[in-house]
């Protein structure tokens, strides 16, 4: 993973008044780090990105910079803070984990075409009686997801069952050039039989060992109080069974 500016900065110059872009090319990354010890969750790297030019018309002196951290590394923490000095940020450029090597790595594969076969050509028929969800097989259910997924703008895999787990899907969402990830693990079980808090940690390794931008699980059943507290505390996503059937409602109008 990397961290870079993916979008430039307009700023107005304090001499002249005039304003103009400082595209995310002029920006270059200072990292320092530092070790929180044994007791706390290791490194923190600190990114400073700065980016100097003149103005265009007076020749004043313009500098912006954007900090933001990653801690522990690989967890990227979004709350940028932005200086500038000879002028006045207009717009904020953005900074952003890049994750495309990884994805680039990622080996996805398709479900075999008996599979494919045998999954409803589109969501009408689960529109209609989500009830089906619970009755279709774990593959079926798994590219229902993915098709949801894929009304919602994203381009979608379903991964090929490994030991480790910790994924059914791996959805991306590319807005200019970095993608958003996530990492999808759907389980379609008895709705008297709660997910609870070992799933969720799961994922969450999994999410943070391949930088992955959330974890998202989704059940036809509920999830513990447990499994909540722990998925709000590290920005993961629930969908449990009233969530999975406003879902299907909302794809309706896509």
């Amino acid at each position: 993973m990397q961290i870079l500016v993916t979008t430039p900065a307009i700023v107005k110059c304090n001499e002249c008044g005039h304003e103009q872009i400082i595209d995310s090319d002029f920006f270059d990354d200072d990292p320092s780090s530092y070790d929180h010890g044994d007791n706390a969750m290791g490194e923190e790297i600190d990114h400073l990105f700065i980016a100097e030019v003149d103005c265009d018309i007076c020749r004043n002196s313009l500098r912006v910079e954007a900090r933001c951290s990653e801690y522990p590394v690989g967890a990227f923490n979004y709350d940028t803070e932005y200086e500038a000095s000879g002028c006045e940020i207009l717009i904020k450029p953005s900074v952003d984990p890049d994750y495309r090597d990884e994805i680039d790595d990622m080996v996805f594969y398709e479900p075999d075409e008996d599979a494919l076969n045998n999954v409803y050509n589109d969501l009408e028929q689960y529109q209609q009686n989500p009830e089906l969800l619970r009755t279709i097989s774990p593959t079926e259910f798994e590219t229902a997801i993915s098709e949801i997924l894929q009304r919602d703008g994203f381009e979608t895999k379903v991964t090929k069952k490994t030991r480790d787990g910790g994924k059914d899907i791996i959805a991306k969402y590319t807005a200019g050039r970095i993608p958003f990830v996530i990492w999808v693990e759907c389980k379609q079980w008895n709705e008297n039989n709660p997910v609870g808090i070992d799933v969720v940690e799961k994922l969450s390794a999994v999410q943070r060992d391949k930088n992955i931008n959330k974890g998202v699980v989704v059940t036809t059943s509920y999830f513990t109080k447990d499994a909540r507290d722990y998925a709000d505390e590290h920005q993961m996503s629930l969908y449990d069974w009233d969530d999975l059937k406003d879902w299907l409602e909302d794809a309706k109008k896509s």
